[in-house]
């Protein structure tokens, strides 16, 4: 908790390759300087570069900064569960677009019982959305509450449940409980992965090949998930990067995006295969049940030979037991570097 207040207070960034502009306004004039050399001093379009409506334009274009929190308002509330709930913020203007790279998140920063309260969220809404963004939220309820609907893979203790649900989740039930026209403080982007474009993904700022992707995720670990497959679905027709997906919940009901899974797999039958499993189904479910096991892993992901291992990157989001327990080390016995084994 202590770590996450000093980076809020702390982080301002992170470094670009260098062929990336950093649209600081002394980076847009430096930029304006450099395509003006090429114009006529009298050219109205010089001019227009020098302008301080370009330089404010393009300063506006993105809506986060990592600098500092910048408040949104709720303009939709949707609850889509007991326990869930899909929210529309607005930006700035209509044509503004958030400027969150795939594959990072984003920290909202809340007062709650008199005590500042930060936490990272992935929107499932993409920077092409102009406007707003849309952030699906499991609600952590407390106490039996929260013990009827947390999404886990694999079974907690009775102690760890009350534990860790005693007061529930502080922020997802803060924004659970959020009507339109309230707001919250958002500061960003933040995190070490980015997906760079067709095939390629980055990590801690080093570019890496991806001949397929492993997606793993329990519960509100969809989030991230879905955003780095809305990003190569989106652009299947230059991204052939084929991708497989176990999504790991308690109860169907708990199944979040669902409809929007679906309908990508339907639509990509060859690049995108889609798996469920349920800890507790019931007798009528048709896909997987129990729990991540080496046996599972074998049967759903592709084999990893000699030589295979290059280009075969695992994504993984949910809790600590699911990916500590259960699918780092079935991924290990299954082949896998861990350096490729990529955790949000």
């Amino acid at each position: 908790i202590k770590a996450w207040k000093m980076l809020d207070k702390y982080y301002i960034g992170q470094l670009k390759p260098a062929e990336g502009v950093i649209e600081t306004k002394a980076g847009l004039e430096s930029e304006s300087e450099k395509v003006g050399k090429t114009l006529d001093e009298n050219d109205h379009l010089y001019e227009a570069l020098k302008s301080e409506e370009f330089l404010r334009v393009r300063s506006a274009d993105v809506a986060l900064n990592p600098k500092q929190r910048i408040p949104f308002t709720l303009t939709e509330h949707y609850v889509l569960s007991p326990d869930s709930v899909r929210l529309r913020f607005s930006l700035k203007h209509p044509h503004q677009r958030l400027g969150l790279p795939v594959g990072q998140h984003m920290m909202i920063a809340a007062k709650i019982d008199d005590k500042l309260v930060i936490r990272a969220y992935t929107p499932i809404s993409s920077d092409r959305d102009l406007g707003y963004f849309d952030l699906v939220v499991k609600i952590y309820h407390s106490t039996a509450a929260a013990t009827a609907t947390t999404a886990a893979a694999i079974p907690l203790s009775e102690g760890d449940v009350k534990v860790h649900h005693k007061q529930g989740g502080k922020m997802s039930q803060f924004l659970g409980s959020l009507r339109v026209g309230d707001s919250i403080d958002v500061k960003g982007p933040i995190g070490h992965v980015i997906y760079s474009g067709p095939g390629e993904l980055s990590l801690h700022g080093q570019p890496h090949a991806v001949s397929h992707f492993s997606m793993l995720c329990a519960g509100s670990g969809i989030t991230p998930i879905f955003q780095f497959l809305r990003a190569i679905l989106d652009n299947s027709a230059l991204d052939k990067t084929p991708i497989t997906l176990l999504f790991a919940n308690r109860y169907e009901e708990d199944i979040l995006l669902r409809s929007e899974l679906d309908a990508f797999a339907r639509d990509h039958p060859g690049q995108l295969t889609l798996h469920y499993l349920l800890s507790r189904p019931l007798e009528t479910w048709k896909h997987f049940r129990g729990h991540v096991t080496k046996p599972l892993i074998k049967e759903i992901l592709p084999a990893i030979g000699n030589g295979g291992k290059v280009g075969k990157f695992a994504l993984l989001c949910g809790p600590p037991g699911f990916i500590d327990e259960a699918c780092i080390p079935a991924l290990l016995a299954h082949g896998f570097e861990p350096e490729h084994i990529v955790q949000f």
